[in-house]
């Protein structure tokens, strides 16, 4: 009986043990099928939680928010960058700027490839620095492109004003000099070969004479000459070293008296001036000898 009642006891303890071996399972069971279906939420931190209920993701489920973030991609696009902070280094603000246009260098095959317009006339040391300013700015090609391309076009609409000026100052001159426009002209450049510096040639320097185009005008800088030349042909201007220059003939009679005492020089004297182009002295004496042939002729255009 005590074998029979100690097996009984036993028999009633496996039957609890396995009682709970399947309530662990279902319970088990359960949570795992409670995780399958629960909301996606369950796994954030408390900040993230409270991140995503004030977005409302727990209200469109996780659907939702692929499809809100398909729909940001499609408006921001994939590749976007970081904007660098105040604080950014050099290094980064480079970074940056590259991966949004900027060429890795200013000039060459690496640099900027934006060109001037047809029939635009660029200043080769001015096109460089703008490269390099626009490198050392950060400017992508299609700013820089579009600054360079704005400053061409005034340029070039400042010089077509300017030519279309000269053009109208030199037909008002010739309009009030009428037949004496032609040794004014003259005479203006006699005074440009004596006042203006003259380069190793020995002609007036090219340089000079630019700049004082630009800064005044062609017409109104001819003026500027032609009275010059005017005041020596009526008052015998001697230049700063007092060697004496001579002024031009006032008068076509004693325009062709000088051409021909120059003509007998020439014909006495194998070294005169203008037997020479060689000599030193060819250019000017050239000069002068067209110009008095403009006064002595200005019927023939001084021929």
């Amino acid at each position: 009986m005590a074998e029979a009642n100690t097996g009984d006891n036993g028999g009633g303890d496996g039957g609890d043990k396995g009682t709970g071996d399947a309530a662990a399972a279902a319970a088990a069971a359960a949570a795992a099928a409670a995780g399958s279906s629960g909301s996606f939420m369950d796994g954030l931190n408390e900040a993230d939680r409270k991140y995503a209920d004030a977005k409302g993701w727990p209200k469109i489920g996780m659907a939702g928010v692929v499809e809100a973030h398909r729909n940001l991609e499609g408006k921001v696009g994939i590749n976007t960058v970081e904007l660098p902070g105040k604080d950014a280094k050099p290094e980064d603000l480079d970074k940056f700027f590259n991966n949004l246009g900027r060429p890795e260098e200013a000039t060459g095959e690496k640099g900027y490839q934006f060109t001037a317009g047809d029939g635009i006339e660029v200043d080769k040391n001015l096109d460089g620095w703008f490269r390099t300013a626009a490198h050392k700015h950060r400017m992508t090609e299609g700013q820089a492109a579009g600054v360079y391309g704005d400053w061409n076009e005034m340029q070039q609409s400042a010089a077509t004003a300017a030519a279309a000026a000269d053009e109208q100052a030199i037909s008002s001159l010739k309009a009030e000099k009428g037949a004496g426009y032609d040794a004014f002209v003259a005479g203006a450049q006699l005074a440009v070969r004596e006042f203006i510096p003259k380069g190793e040639d020995g002609t007036p320097d090219g340089e000079t004479l630019d700049r004082f185009e630009k800064m005044l005008g062609v017409g109104p800088l001819l003026r500027i000459w032609g009275n010059i030349g005017e005041k020596m042909s009526n008052f015998g201007a001697v230049d700063m070293t007092g060697a004496g220059i001579g002024g031009l003939p006032g008068t076509a009679a004693a325009a062709q008296a000088e051409i021909k005492k120059i003509q007998t020089e020439r014909n006495e004297k194998s070294d005169h001036p203008l037997n020479d182009q060689r000599n030193p002295g060819y250019r000017e004496a050239a000069d002068r000898w067209a110009a008095l042939h403009k006064i002595a002729y200005p019927e023939k255009g001084g021929g």
